[in-house]
């Protein structure tokens, strides 16, 4: 058996048609198991209609305490051999059970991961698939840890949506969601889980889960601010999995510090000029960011033959000329 955990928070608009697609899976032995963090729209008692409706349906309903609270919550009752998440204004598509089960049976040592359809509110509208850049023959693409960047870099790694796990894995090795932690919490989640299938995978190459940008309680509404607090934890646990995972490939290792020093200086630049913060906050913020140890690795460790721009690496190795960056950035904004 499946279980399926749904965390919902003042869902009510999506839960109905979240549950249809969970119902009407092709494969039928799942429980299917809503959390309701403390909601105060109308979602708790949709839940319990809902509940009536299917003998598979479970329903929680506990005190607010985050994404991360409601997932644990689920993962302290269920009851399947594996277990799938799924967002409460998601929609995955009615095979998204039946193959990632298969996948996992067949590669039981290895984490499955499916691609990921990127939606807007109209969900006709095609946005954007989160897929492998490599072309592969057959459905099922067997990859070892020093491709674990790849899959990060394709959009694959972060969220538990798109992946099937041993329920016996999570339990001998008490792998949970870190409740102190607002904004990467899955992808830590996931590095857990990893480590303990030595960072081994095989992709599902087939869009199996749509990801559907409407719900304006999603965490994924946020500032820069708090986007660069998350990216510094993601990095850092990230680095540990290679570091656990004794991954000693120059290529992959290359690769990853240059992907988290785009990503640094992205977050980083889109803070500096966002004038919805005051100049002496991103001041702050900005030296804070510069100083981090995440940002300080990649400074480091970035190699300048493959990096996009050699000579902010230049300017942000320096003291001086740090402060003149961000003079620049905040108060002439260029």
């Amino acid at each position: 058996m499946i279980s399926v955990i749904i965390p919902v928070y003042n869902a009510e608009k999506y839960i109905q048609d979240c549950c249809a697609a969970l119902v009407n899976q092709t494969y039928k032995n799942i429980e299917i198991i809503f959390i309701n963090d403390g909601s105060s729209d109308n979602s708790g008692n949709i839940l319990d209609e809902l509940k009536a409706s299917d003998s598979r349906i479970i329903v929680v309903h506990k005190t607010n305490g985050g994404v991360s609270s409601a997932r644990n919550a689920g993962l302290e009752i269920c009851r399947g051999k594996y277990i799938m998440f799924c967002d409460a204004d998601d929609i995955p598509d009615c095979t998204w059970c039946e193959e990632m089960r298969n996948a996992i049976e067949r590669y039981p040592d290895r984490l499955p991961v499916c691609l990921i359809t990127v939606r807007g509110t109209d969900l006709s509208s095609y946005k954007e698939v989160l897929g492998l850049t490599e072309n592969i023959d057959g459905t099922l693409f067997q990859a070892e840890k020093e491709y674990l960047i790849k899959l990060e870099i394709n959009g694959l790694l972060y969220s538990p949506c798109n992946k099937i796990f041993l329920t016996d894995t999570i339990r001998k090795n008490n792998i949970l969601f870190d409740q102190t932690e607002h904004i990467g919490e899955d992808a830590d989640f996931n590095f857990k889980y990893l480590k303990c299938v030595n960072g081994k995978t095989v992709t599902v190459n087939k869009s199996l889960y749509n990801y559907v940008m409407q719900n304006e309680n999603s965490a994924t509404k946020t500032s820069e601010i708090a986007w660069l607090h998350a990216l510094e934890f993601i990095f850092t646990n990230f680095e540990k999995l290679y570091s656990d995972l004794n991954i000693q490939d120059n290529a992959s290792l290359n690769l990853f510090y240059v992907h988290y020093w785009d990503k640094y200086i992205h977050l980083l630049t889109s803070m500096l000029t966002n004038k919805a913060f005051s100049r002496n906050c991103r001041f702050k913020q900005g030296l804070t960011s510069i100083k981090s140890y995440g940002f300080q690795s990649c400074l480091k460790n970035a190699p300048l033959d493959i990096v996009g721009n050699k000579k902010l690496i230049n300017i942000l190795s320096n003291r001086t000329s740090t402060y003149l960056y961000l003079f620049k950035k905040i108060f002439i904004n260029k």
